[in-house]
This record gives C-alpha cells, structure tokens and sequence, in this order.
C-alpha cells in the first residue's frame, strides 16, 4: 500500500511537470522582438477536469506584450511582440459554465534589453554635413548570443562599403538633422530589429559672431566688447590669436579687459558642438593705446635766503605736490614761497589724462652766501 501511494506521487508530479511544458517556443528574446508559440495539449479536452464543463479555452492577454495573431480555440499558436524587459508568462487558460477560470499550460520568457551594455557604438555624435565618420561597436549582439546575419542601417547617411561588419563601419551624413545609426538585423518575426543605436546629430560649422568687435580706451586698459548674443548652441571666445583657447568666454554686457596694451590683433571666436567656426577681429597697436605720461624733467633748487622760488618742470600738464603728497599746482612753472629746506613731487600728464608712472623729486635748498670780510677779520654771510 505504501508503494501504491508513492507511485501515485510520482505519476501526479510527473504528470505536473509535462503539462507545464506543453507550450513551447523560444524563453530568452530581446526586448520588441517577435517571437512564435505552439501547444500540443491546449484544447478544451486537455484542460483539467474541475467538476464543471468546459465553455471555452483561451490564451490570456499579457501586460508588456503584444499579441500579433493567435489559434484562440485549439491553441496550436500565438504570436507574440515582446514590448517590455521582464519576465512574463505565456497561459493558455479554461473557462467552466459555472465561470470558473484558472491556467492549465504555462512558459516563463524572460525579455533582455537590447542594449546590455548601454550605447555601445562607438564614434563621434556631432559630425558634419557631408563628412565621413567611421564608427566601432565591440559588443553589437543580441544579448546571448552574437548575431550572424546583423547589419547597420544610417537614418540621414550613407553607409561607405560593406555594411555587415559589426566590428566597424564608415557613414557619410548627408542631411542635417538629428540622425541614427543602428546595428540590428531581420531575424525578428521578419521585421528590423535594432540591438545597438547611436543618435548623431548632424551640423554645420558656427557662423562668425553677427556684430563686429569694438572697444574703448583708457590711460590703464582697453575694454572690448560686441553687443550680440551668440545663437542658441554657440558659443563665442575672446582670443588673442586665432586657436583654440577657451579661457576667455563671451558674454553679453561683459567686457574683455586688456591692461598690457599689447600691439596686434584680437578676436572674437565661435565654437559649438560641431567645432570651431568663423570669427570677426580687432586690432589695436601701439601706437593706439593711451600710453603714461612721461616722467617730468624738474631740476632741484638752491636758493640763498627764503623767499619766493621759480620752479620749472617739462610740461605745462604737470602737477605739483607737496612731500606729504597735497595737490598744490599744474603747469610747467611753480612759484612757492620758501622758508626752510623743501621738496616737492612732480608728477607727468598725458594729452589723454594719463600719469606717468612715478613722480619726479624737486628740492629747494636754502644756501646762504659766506662774504669774506676786507679788513681781515672773520668772514659774514650776505
């Protein structure tokens, strides 16, 4: 009797393991493949026997998933467009007069993303009108296993040459836009699966900045400016000469400050993802630049008793100070009355209103004259 019962075991679970598989068909597909499933026991006398006769059998609709076609009364097949990553089931399902419901076959499918390894092509997403890019992409498979008959297809180029090496493939761009390039092959259900895709935006170099470079001067420093605003995706750079160099970027309302009054050219560059593009220029010389002021040329003084002084300086801009640097005077002549031993600053000005760059000291020295006395005695100052 207890062999009885564990045959019986052993037939029931038996009989459990078959049905589940029943439905066969491909468990491992890629995301928005299309995929083929058949039943050999799916008829409404395979569903089980729950005490109420069956009214029909179906197949049960899958969330994630579209049912392409499909043999609703005998279940001999379903065609199914695997929408979303995950897993799911494929049940073939029985419904009673009584309007009890359950599933008698069922298959597990697991869905990969078809990019396991994220974008995988690799080669330059800016590029431009008309150019050849040349692109790789290392792991273009489907997920489990590499495909065979795969190749790429360029939404907005031209593919140069062979186009089934996974390994590498050479597009010419050929109109403007937001483009793709897709590695992917005709295996699903008859239609273009795409297992690996690059977006590559195609563009054209940036136009040169739409107003000219002006600038202003002063005795330390010119400020350059323009007055635009670069389009949207542009960007423009203050240069020096006419490279690369990003350290001085554009904004409107700024001004780019010069201090060394360097002699020559400057410019005003765009750039945006598609590379360098055209450019306007200024150029300022040395000649140009409001220079400093030369220093004055003021002699010293020496005077023999206190009293009013003529002081005289190189120019008729210069001004005058006092040690303690108090404003006293401007021109090129100064007439201070001195009682003591004095020093003055003279500082130069340009025609601009520009300092010389240090001041020039003037000293009066008072010194009295030393008479020698005619009848021999000591000597007497005048």
């Amino acid at each position: 009797m207890k062999f009885f019962k564990v045959l019986l075991f052993t037939v029931f679970f038996t009989q459990n393991i078959i049905s589940e598989a029943q439905i066969t068909g491909e468990q491992t597909v890629l995301q928005n493949q299309t995929r083929e499933y058949s039943c050999l026991n799916c008829k409404s006398s395979d569903a089980p026997n729950v005490g109420s006769p069956i009214k029909r059998t179906y197949w049960a609709d899958i969330s994630g998933a579209q049912i392409l076609g499909k043999d609703e009364s005998n279940g001999t097949y379903i065609s199914i467009k695997w929408n979303t990553i995950g897993t799911f089931y494929i049940k073939r399902m029985f419904e009673t007069y009584s309007g009890i419901t359950g599933s008698f076959r069922t298959l597990t499918v697991y869905v990969g993303d078809p990019y396991p390894d994220g974008n995988s092509i690799q080669g330059p997403h800016y590029v431009l009108l008309n150019s050849t890019e040349s692109y790789t992409c290392p792991t273009c498979y489907d997920g489990w296993s590499p495909i065979q008959d795969g190749y790429w297809t360029a939404v907005g180029g031209t593919i140069q040459g062979a186009n089934n090496n996974k390994n590498a493939v050479s597009v010419k761009w050929t109109s403007l836009g937001t483009k793709t390039l897709k590695w992917g092959t005709d295996e699903c259900g008859g239609s273009y699966c795409a297992f690996n895709t690059k977006t590559v935006y195609v563009g054209q170099l940036p136009s040169a900045p739409s107003s000219p470079i002006k600038y202003n001067l002063s005795c330390n420093k010119a400020d350059l400016y323009s007055t635009n605003t670069p389009p949207s995706g542009t960007t423009w750079y203050w240069q020096r000469s006419l490279g690369t160099d990003e350290s001085n970027p554009y904004s409107p309302g700024v001004n780019w400050v010069i201090t060394d009054r360097g002699s020559g050219a400057f410019y005003l560059r765009a750039k945006s993802n598609f590379g360098w593009g055209g450019h306007v220029s200024l150029s300022i010389y040395h000649s140009t630049w409001w220079h400093p002021a030369d220093m004055p040329v003021a002699p010293d003084v020496d005077i023999c008793e206190r009293g009013t002084v003529v002081l005289t300086s190189s120019s008729r801009s210069d001004r005058w100070y006092s040690s303690s640097g108090t404003y006293l005077h401007t021109g090129d002549t100064y007439s201070p009355t001195i009682n003591s031993n004095t020093t003055f600053f003279v500082e130069g000005v340009s025609e601009h209103g520009c300092f010389s760059t240090s001041k020039t000291q003037v000293d009066v020295t008072i010194k009295p004259v030393i008479l020698k006395s005619l009848t021999g005695g000591g000597a007497v100052s005048a």
